[in-house]
């Protein structure tokens, strides 16, 4: 009777275990499986709808952030633009009452910033006092980036120029900005153009930076 009693014992323990191993550690398992699952569902779910709401406050920021590109675009566009610059610079200067002597555009050079070339501009203009500095106010808040490295004044000797008021002789050393282009071979540059004072100049480039 207790070897029966035993065996009976024996007999439950291995079916549970059975039972364990092939039904219920599966089936655990596959619940643990499934809720995984339902996790990563819901990370997933959670980064689509912050990916979607980036994109929406994109789509709401669209208009300013193509006002910035067209700003940025004039500032630095991707090719020198001389014709568009030395329009935007004699409108100015017919408006400041100065008037140029001479323009010259260095070749496009690698600068100190990544994916951007800088031109350097030796221009020469003549004017009263208030009219260069009226220039240079104006050149200062162009649309195209500048910077002005340096400036030289001397006295004029024009017919205009008077002991109460002389005229001045402007010399400006300046670069513009351009974003990474190719840059053309030395042997592609024309010659030096001086202009006639109150005329629109063409572009002219230089193979050495001034």
């Amino acid at each position: 009777m207790r070897r029966k009693v035993i065996l009976f014992v024996v007999a439950i323990v291995l079916v549970s275990l059975l039972a364990f191993f092939f039904v219920f550690k599966p089936q655990t398992e596959n619940i643990n499986k499934t809720r995984d699952d339902a996790t990563a569902t819901e990370n997933r779910a959670d980064q689509l709808e912050l990916r979607l709401a980036q994109l929406q406050a994109l789509q709401k920021d669209a208009p300013r952030l193509k006002q910035e590109a067209a700003i940025l675009d004039a500032a630095v566009p991707n090719d020198p633009q001389l014709a568009l610059f030395i329009s935007q610079v004699q409108d100015q200067a017919d408006s400041s009452g100065v008037q140029w002597v001479s323009v010259t555009f260095a070749l496009p050079a690698p600068s100190s910033q990544p994916g951007v070339l800088e031109v350097n501009i030796a221009m020469n203009v003549s004017g009263g006092y208030f009219q260069v500095q009226d220039y240079l106010v104006r050149l200062e808040t162009l649309a195209r980036a500048l910077k002005i490295g340096s400036l030289g004044l001397t006295t004029s000797t024009a017919a205009t120029s008077t002991a109460a008021s002389p005229d001045l002789n402007a010399i400006l050393a300046m670069k513009m900005f351009v974003a990474t282009i190719v840059v053309p071979p030395p042997a592609l540059a024309p010659p030096l153009l001086s202009p006639t004072p109150g005329s629109t100049p063409t572009s002219t480039a230089t193979s050495t930076a001034t």
